[in-house]
């Protein structure tokens, strides 16, 4: 054999290996909250370059079908943006643990003739959902807003037509902001809204208010797109300041939260903050029955813990504080290998 041909089989032979060796090894698969889609990506981005052996494919079905996939054994970790409190779909004795994974706000947005911004009370909020403030010139709101020359078009609310963990947590701030509403609507992840459209998807909202002059929805500020001109945010004000609360503030409250019902008779103020925080939540099996599954599901989501460390802009997201980020990572790093069953005995 001539010296050219033994080299180009040793090049080709070199390049199959190297096309080997950078094939993912093991795949990862997680569902859950439509808007943690963008941050996800990111963060899956960052580890497959450095774990190019693991493949981790996640897909945005909603908060509420998430978790229901991790139980049936579909997925290897969910995300819900719904609290432990309210969740009916993974039981306190299964063997899934629930961590906080990343802070967002979700704020309002509307769509009237290029505004930026528009101001609004919280008690407008709520009528406007309530289908009794109609007109973006209504009095009450032209009133908050001199310098504004508002049409007298129709307001048109929309909300998410799917199951949603986003509107789980915009139902909880207006029954926060309304008695009436907590006693009437309520709080909940799907629930009967007495007007507006609807739109499926964090993307179909975005969509919707992107195209839809009039309308006003509820989406993940980084949702606004800055090629979206006609796109506006909402600031909700009270006594004519604008009410801006410390983040650290509202997520203490959210996190100690126990049971939102009993919270929202006694102690609303802790749940209507605005920007609206939002704790997207992982949950994932204690233990795996595959090895590898378990510790690349492990090594992923203390990457992304520790992706959730500082504030990123960027992608909407709010560092979480050490000593939450740090249990969360204690429970993240114990995730196991079940236990083989034991053999049957001859008799």
């Amino acid at each position: 054999m001539g010296d050219a041909k033994r080299r180009a089989i040793i090049g080709a032979l070199f390049v199959v290996s190297l096309a080997a060796c950078s094939e993912p090894s093991v795949t990862v698969e997680g569902a859950g909250a439509t808007a943690a889609t963008p941050i996800l990506d990111a963060w899956i981005d960052t580890f497959e370059t450095e774990r190019p052996e693991v493949d981790v494919i996640y897909d945005p079905v909603g908060s509420t079908t998430g978790p229901r996939s991790l139980l049936l054994g579909d997925v290897d970790f969910a995300t819900t943006e719904i609290p432990a409190a309210a969740e009916t779909t993974v039981a306190p004795e299964s063997d899934v643990a629930r961590v906080p994974l990343m802070l967002t706000r979700v704020v309002l947005a509307f769509n009237v003739r290029g505004l930026a911004t528009l101001r609004l009370t919280r008690d407008m909020v709520v009528d406007i959902y309530a289908g009794r403030l109609t007109a973006w010139n209504d009095p009450r709101i032209s009133a908050l807003n001199p310098d504004v020359r508002l049409p007298g078009w129709p307001i048109r609310p929309i909300h998410r037509s799917d199951r949603s963990g986003t509107s789980y947590v915009f139902t909880r701030f207006l029954s926060a902001s309304s008695a009436a509403w907590r006693d009437g609507v309520g709080v909940g992840d799907v629930v009967v809204w007495p007007t507006g459209g609807g739109s499926i998807g964090t993307l179909g909202m975005t969509q919707t208010l992107r195209f839809s002059p009039g309308t006003i929805g509820y989406l993940p500020e980084t949702r606004i797109a800055p090629d979206a001109p006609d796109v506006g945010i909402v600031e909700i004000v009270q006594d004519g300041e604008a009410a801006v609360a410390s983040f650290a503030e509202t997520l203490a409250s959210s996190l100690a939260a126990t049971d939102d019902e009993d919270i929202l008779r006694t102690d609303p103020a802790r749940f209507n903050h605005y920007p609206i925080p939002v704790i997207t939540y992982a949950l994932f099996r204690t233990e795996y029955a595959d090895e590898a599954v378990a510790r690349a599901t492990r090594e992923f989501l203390l990457h992304a813990l520790a992706e959730s460390a500082s504030d990123d802009p960027r992608l909407g997201v709010r560092g979480m504080p050490a000593a939450i980020r740090e249990r969360a990572t204690d429970v993240v790093g114990r995730i196991g290998i079940a236990s083989a069953a034991s053999p049957p005995s001859d008799g």
